[in-house]
């Protein structure tokens, strides 16, 4: 049975694609059937690299590279497969509906599309329609019940025609073989760092709302243990990917069958017909009750596809898709997010057709009102908002222009009431699409927007210091808190340029002091708060967080890195950046540490106490961790209520890091204001470290921090004695 999810947005395609065709179904009503069978092809990573456009009977199916596979799919093999899936739905809708589509595809210099026309009527015929809705791409273990002849057979009548063929393999020492081979780049790509990173910008928290990626169930977690699946991940260890890959070796071995599909020629044109057939012949088993799964790490890793075809006897042909078939274990498989074909759809600007990026705004120039109209018809946002823009953001342009005119006076007045029709026109400013709310918004040129909203920093931040904060470049890593804050405060005060990381998502507990979605990842969490905010920022987003793969190229050509992060790559960070680093901790007093001028790490305190990347990166509990914590900040910078939060982890009354909302802004701002002092050039002349008292200091704190001190690292040498 096919777990179809409550109807939460990022699977409501689910419910729609199963509809019974209406008597009366318009052309429109039926390209939407259509389309909406478009979207539930697979795609590698659940990225969904396509986009439509339409043309009264005809569609357009179009690559996203948006949405490419940039080191797993190198070649763009993997997202000509996934059109190619995409388009046999197309194709088995279209024929649902009525239609013989006449199949073109279209060739130029960086893409091949899809021309799909719907010109052949003739009498519904919905053969594998109803399949659709069963597909689900599963890759889990198998019974162990061989596939009858009779599908063996109708399987490979599917590929009898065309120029891609498939192979079949069902006897133990063919499946031996290719497992043995599976394991080998296993082996490769959980060794590869950029491998390990991509796989988890698309991996998703079961809860969030995202609506593509790969979520954290499919990949056989403990429900316990799905939140830590990126951290996972990206720590893995040699002796864990051993026994991975061989509980992966005998699965694959264990298949009821694996299919290769191959052809003579490797090229877009052969990806897609490739992946169309592979596509009609997941629906067909489907009926069957025969589950497939591709895999691509035969296909894309080295040369082991030689090795494939070697094992197979194939000679002078590309293998192109791999996959297992089988009857799944347990009665429950589940589908996966999709966007639905509405947010799929491409735009046309002049003569080009543009693909609005599902995961940040798209800002559109008005050169006429038609091209305005035909905008707005083909996105069909939810929401058009213009009234902020006459209402607010116009009076307050003028009012950011003319700073010598009194609001209050009628020349003010007169000349506002001249300015807003002039500047009232579609043609004026931008048009912004937001995907993830689906809102068109009116708003000011880029240059007119920062004048509105720096206008009230005049006097407190300069007018150069204003104009360098524009253009100095922040990375920020760690977004649990004051990361997050100083973000804000930044933007606000009219920065542009940031790269964020964090690979954690966001719980039920860091809502005291972070808003959004819970589930989302806090860097994809973040860039929604931001672009909502100003969506002229210019924000490269590291939803993997900082590792050893990525970390030379975040640091590179930054003026400032913000860091609160709490692993090894608060060093993987200072021994990569060649810029200044700024050190926020927000346990209750926020401690602003700044690194500069290749001064020893935390003031020296890491040499001192023997503290480095591989130390860390030991550490075993949490209760090990706070002597860490405690010395990399500064034993003299925590405070009394610190100290006892600490000695509460080490006694098992506490499993987490106390923090508030209160110190995360208290420290996010001081970052903001110590920010602007850099922009005024002020940086010589700030200390290397301060503390943000939330509260004056009361009596006996000096004292009571003394004797939590002190019990504290008494009970840690106890509990720790090497320390």
């Amino acid at each position: 049975m096919i777990q179809i999810p409550q109807p939460t947005p990022n699977y409501k395609v689910w419910q729609e694609v199963g509809k019974p065709l209406a008597a009366s179904a318009s052309l429109k009503d039926k390209i939407q059937i259509i389309l909406t069978a478009a979207v539930c092809a697979p795609s590698s990573h659940n990225s969904q690299p396509w986009s439509f456009h339409t043309d009264n009977n005809t569609i357009w199916l179009e690559p996203d590279y948006h949405r490419h596979l940039a080191h797993s799919d190198r070649h763009s093999r993997e997202l000509y497969l996934s059109l190619g899936a995409c388009l046999a739905n197309i194709e088995v809708a279209a024929a649902h509906c009525g239609f013989g589509p006449k199949t073109r595809l279209v060739s130029a210099a960086d893409r091949t599309s899809v021309r799909v026309d719907l010109k052949n009527t003739r009498p519904p015929k919905s053969d594998l329609f109803s399949a659709i809705s069963q597909r689900v791409n599963y890759d889990g273990p198998h019974q162990d019940i061989p596939i009858p002849p009779k599908v063996i057979l109708e399987m490979e009548k599917s590929f009898a025609a065309g120029p891609a063929k498939l192979q079949l393999v069902t006897d133990s020492p063919t499946k031996n073989a290719i497992a043995d081979l599976v394991a080998l780049g296993d082996r490769e790509i959980f060794t590869d760092p950029k491998f390990i990173a991509e796989l988890v910008r698309w991996l998703r928290d079961a809860s969030t709302l995202r609506k593509d990626g790969i979520p954290t169930p499919v990949l056989g977690l403990p429900p316990h243990l799905r939140r830590m699946a990126s951290q996972f991940l990206l720590s893995l260890k040699p002796e864990q990917i051993g026994p991975m890959t061989e509980a992966d070796r005998q699965k694959v071995a264990s298949s009821a069958a694996i299919g290769v599909i191959y052809s003579q020629k490797d090229n877009p044109p052969s990806w897609i017909e490739a992946g169309r057939l592979y596509q009609l012949l997941s629906l067909k088993s489907a009926q069957a009750g025969v589950y497939i799964g591709a895999r691509a790490v035969l296909i894309e890793t080295g040369d082991l596809h030689q090795k494939l075809n070697s094992v197979l006897g194939l000679k002078s042909v590309r293998p192109l898709m791999m996959f297992r078939a089988g009857y799944p274990v347990g009665p429950d498989l589940a589908h996966t997010p999709r966007y639905p074909a509405a947010e799929r759809m491409a735009v046309q600007m002049e003569s080009r057709w543009v693909t609005p990026p599902a995961d940040r705004p798209t800002i559109f120039k008005i050169e006429k009102d038609l091209t305005f109209n035909r905008l707005v018809e083909q996105l069909n946002p939810a929401q058009i908002e213009t009234v902020a823009y006459t209402e607010h953001y116009l009076p307050d342009l003028f009012s950011a222009l003319n700073p010598a005119l009194d609001p209050r006076s009628s020349d003010y007045v007169q000349k506002l009431q001249e300015f807003i029709p002039r500047r009232s026109s579609a043609s004026d400013g931008v048009w912004i699409y937001y995907p993830h709310t689906r809102k068109l918004a009116h708003l000011p040129s880029e240059e007119d927007f920062y004048s509105i909203i720096t206008a009230n920093n005049a006097r407190i931040i300069s007018g150069p210091a204003q104009k360098r904060l524009r253009q100095l470049r922040f990375g920020v890593a760690g977004l649990s808190g004051s990361g997050t804050e100083a973000v804000l405060a930044l933007a606000m005060s009219g920065a542009r340029y940031f790269r964020l990381a964090d690979h954690d998502y966001l719980s039920g507990r860091n809502k005291n002091r972070v808003t959004g979605q819970i589930g989302e990842n806090k860097t994809w969490n973040l860039s929604w708060r931001l672009w909502e905010h100003n969506p002229f920022l210019e924000l490269d987003l590291y939803p993997e967080g900082i590792t050893p793969s990525n970390v030379a190229e975040f640091v590179q050509n930054l003026d400032l890195v913000i860091e609160q992060t709490d692993s090894s790559s608060k060093f993987l960070l200072r021994q990569s950046a060649d810029c200044p680093i700024a050190m926020v901790t927000d346990l209750e007093n926020p401690v602003i540490e700044l690194e500069r001028d290749n001064k020893p790490f935390f003031g020296g305190r890491a040499d001192a106490n023997a503290i480095n990347a591989e130390t860390m990166a030991q550490i075993g509990s949490l209760q090990e961790s706070t002597w860490y914590i405690a010395h990399l900040i500064g034993p003299d910078n925590l405070t009394a209520g610190n100290y006892r939060n600490f000695q509460d982890i080490l006694k098992g009354g506490a499993n987490a890091y106390s923090q508030t909302f209160i110190a995360v802004q208290s420290g996010g701002g001081a970052i903001g204001r110590f920010v602007i002092a850099f922009a005024e050039g002020k940086l010589d002349a700030l200390p290397d470290s301060w503390i943000i008292r939330t509260l004056p200091a009361q009596k006996n704190e000096l004292s009571d921090q003394a004797r939590a001190k002190k019990e504290f690292f008494s009970t840690f040498a106890a509990r720790f004695p090497r320390k």
